[in-house]
């Protein structure tokens, strides 16, 4: 027979006791509105913790700009460091580290310099950044690249190289300085937020090693509600439909039916967002969040269409010196359902031209 009073009586003394937290250290890329925002849920998280304390070591060239966030982080009870120069020569000078890099850089084309300068360098890297996009709508980026996926951070490393080549040399103060728009300033908390749970989640399982709570790209519109995000590179733009349907069949993240997801497609002349469900009902692709098309439905659409601009565009045949038009073979006006699927891809398509980032339709970015 088990004698459980032992366990009941067992000493008790140990139980209470604190033990010494383990230190995270991370390079932070820099010293910008974005790390001064994050610096508060550091805090936050260094409160509560009972077994992890972030330390962060902060890299800026921008004189003065380390000095005074090291005095914000002092102020808020957070041990840091940090050191006036780029992030990637603080890394590189440091090849035993293995310590996570957290870049909040407001320039993609930095944050792709960066990436590109320490490819060898076996870390985890977390990337933040704000885009305002040419439509208005500000979109919040977030990126878990884990230590050792190569693959991963080439795809980062080309994506944020072309958004740079179409992003407006400006920083924070364009969109949240004098003259920001008011809807942004009020949301601009909660994109915060949804940058910071990314961290303070997903840092301790990076030091120790478990899988994340999150696909390696994300992106947000509101705040509130995170779509995984694909990235595909090209030559050139692909046919919506035709770019969803592989990148069903070969996911690199879990697709969910009835959840949004968003494909980043990034090419020379542009990157091009577009959000797509699988639906849960029929299994239909729905582009923009609005329209259904499957593989059958565009060819036909696209038949129709082609039918319909070589009817507009073929010259009317005089008819006999009486002028009496020769009379046309009518061809029968498409099914409802038909017509439906002309309006459709139309709008698919002009959503598609319309949220493209170009040389002539660029992009505002904050960290």
């Amino acid at each position: 027979m088990n004698d459980s009073t032992f366990i009941l009586s067992r000493p008790r003394a140990h139980l209470g006791a604190t033990r010494e937290r383990e230190t995270i250290p991370i390079l932070n890329g820099g010293c910008g509105r974005g790390a001064e925002k994050n610096l508060s849920a550091i805090a936050e998280f260094n409160r509560k913790s009972t077994r992890f304390r972030i330390e962060p070591t902060y890299a800026d060239p921008a004189p003065g700009r380390v000095d005074v966030l090291l005095a914000e982080a002092k102020r808020q009870g957070v041990e840091a460091f940090g050191v006036e120069s780029r992030v990637e020569e603080v890394a590189l000078g440091r090849e035993d580290d293995r310590s996570p890099l957290v870049l909040q850089i407001d320039r993609a084309s930095d944050i792709a310099r960066t990436l590109a300068a320490i490819g060898a360098a076996n870390r985890a890297v977390f990337v933040y950044l704000l885009v305002k996009r040419p439509n208005g709508i500000l979109t919040g980026l977030r990126m878990y690249l884990r230590a050792g996926g190569k693959i991963e951070a080439v795809i980062a490393e080309r994506f944020f190289r072309q958004l740079g080549e179409f992003t407006l040399p400006t920083g924070s103060a364009a969109l949240f300085g004098d003259g920001a728009d008011a809807e942004d300033l009020a949301r601009e908390p909660l994109f915060r937020a949804w940058f910071a749970e990314h961290l303070t989640k997903n840092l301790p399982k990076a030091v120790t090693g478990l899988d994340p709570e999150c696909a390696p790209f994300e992106v947000t519109t509101d705040g509130r509600t995170t779509k995984t995000l694909h990235l595909v590179g090209g030559d050139t733009f692909r046919d919506p439909v035709d770019l969803a349907e592989s990148i069903i069949k070969n996911p690199t993240s879990p697709i969910q039916k009835g959840r949004d997801f968003e494909i980043g497609e990034f090419t020379p002349v542009g990157v091009r967002f577009a959000t797509v469900r699988l639906r849960k009902t029929d299994g239909k692709l729905a582009v923009q969040g609005a329209v259904v098309l499957d593989r059958a439905s565009r060819d036909e659409t696209r038949r129709i269409i082609e039918v319909r601009v070589r009817e507009h565009e073929a010259p009317r045949v005089s008819g006999t010196a009486t002028g009496s038009p020769i009379p046309q073979p009518v061809a029968p006006s498409p099914a409802p359902l038909a017509a439906g699927a002309i309006a459709a891809l139309a709008l698919v398509l002009t959503a598609a031209a319309a949220a493209a980032i170009t040389a002539t339709n660029p992009v505002q970015s904050t960290d």
